[in-house]
């Protein structure tokens, strides 16, 4: 009997990679809104803030800025990542399916000398051939530069307390 192998269900969590997904991009979404009203307070506060504590706070505004996005940008590739995994694992398992029916006809066919003669018959005229289902494709493979996002600067307290 022909055997293919690894046919079984890839075991993929779909529901697990759609609140992943889902989760990321709103995280994501709720990060980039933020940076509307944040630039707007940063504004506000700049125009009455003077002196070395709003060059400080000026530079914290940016590098926080700076952290949202690069965080959000990481989200993003997160979720479109978990959609390719999950198409990926969509295409694996619907492959497996047909290799399991493959087999399934193959063990028919040499199992019952009827059913084989008739299929060798039908393809003699021209009543097409079942090929063996394809091989597994190459599993996704990603890489991501890691996220670091600096940290602000804190000036220590003055004085003597």
């Amino acid at each position: 009997m022909s055997d293919i192998g690894g046919n079984e269900p890839t075991g993929y969590n779909y529901a697990a990679a759609d609140t992943l997904k889902a989760k990321a991009s709103n995280l994501q979404g709720k990060l980039y809104a933020q940076k509307g009203s944040r630039s707007s307070a940063v504004w506000y506060a700049m125009r009455e803030f003077r002196g070395h504590y709003s060059e400080i706070f000026d530079r914290n505004a940016e590098v926080a800025s700076e952290g949202r996005r690069e965080v959000a940008n990481a989200l993003g590739q997160l979720a479109s990542w978990v959609v390719e995994l999950k198409e990926a694992a969509e295409a694996e398992d619907q492959r497996r399916e047909d290799a399991r029916a493959w087999a399934e006809r193959q063990r028919q066919r040499e199992d019952n000398l009827l059913a084989g003669a008739w299929h060798e018959v039908t393809t003699w005229f021209g009543g097409g051939d079942d090929p063996q289902p394809p091989p597994a494709e190459d599993p996704p493979n990603f890489h991501s530069d890691v996220v670091q996002v600096q940290g602000r600067e804190i000036d220590p307290p003055a004085g003597n307390s």
